[in-house]
């Protein structure tokens, strides 16, 4: 199955090897699948909490991947995900949630799983200035980033982990290209969101200046 454009995205910013690969929240599956056939090598779970929905994955994984390759399918909550394979390295992919929950979902999995080699790939779905200074807190660095435009929305790709040397900035850094249009007019959504928000609330003023900085730098 071809992959809309947020998922070939993260498909695509798999280019390190991995012991484990991790398809968190996985819905469908479609993500996890494209990583078994793209990452041979590597062990690949699919994690969601809806038991129909492991279900119908496992059952499709079953019949068009019995032998060949090595996947584990999960029906747990990521809050009480422990990793197997401590001296293992592993890539953790979290996408289509909101930005509260993932930072939940990785504080837990962090104070879960100490001394595992963790890396992390994120894709919320709203809240990627929280987000990425939720992530900073933790330790955390910047390995690669990317904005997705598919179907007319924008999302934020982040690479992440505790060995990476590039500072996270809330705001964005590797991922912007100001000669692209689209990347233009997400700043603008941005900085008209902000705006919005500073009236009703003025402790989104830093962050509205935050972005205006964008425009000047």
């Amino acid at each position: 199955m071809k992959l809309n454009k947020r998922l070939s995205s993260l498909a695509s910013m798999v280019t390190q090897q991995y012991d484990h690969i991790w398809d968190c929240c996985c819905d469908h599956g479609h993500l996890g699948i494209e990583l078994l056939q793209s990452c041979p090598t590597a062990t690949v779970h699919f994690v969601d909490v809806v038991v129909p929905l492991i279900e119908a994955v496992r059952d499709k994984l079953q019949t068009e991947y019995p032998d060949t390759h090595h996947w584990t399918a999960h029906c747990t909550d990521l809050n009480q995900l422990i990793l197997p394979e401590t001296q293992s390295k592993h890539l953790l992919i979290i996408a289509g949630v909101g930005g509260d929950l993932i930072i939940q979902f990785v504080r837990n999995i962090l104070f879960n799983n100490p001394g595992t080699e963790i890396e992390l790939l994120l894709c919320p779905v709203r809240h990627d200035f929280k987000v990425r200074q939720a992530m900073k807190s933790l330790g955390l660095k910047l390995i690669n980033e990317s904005l997705v435009v598919d179907k007319g929305l924008f999302y934020e790709v982040i690479h992440i982990g505790p060995n990476a040397d590039a500072e996270i900035e809330a705001t964005g850094s590797l991922m912007w290209d100001f000669a692209d249009p689209d990347h233009q007019t997400y700043l603008e959504q941005k900085i008209n969101h902000y705006q919005r928000a500073a009236r009703s609330n003025p402790k989104f003023t830093d962050v509205l200046l935050a972005y205006k900085a964008l425009k000047t730098a």
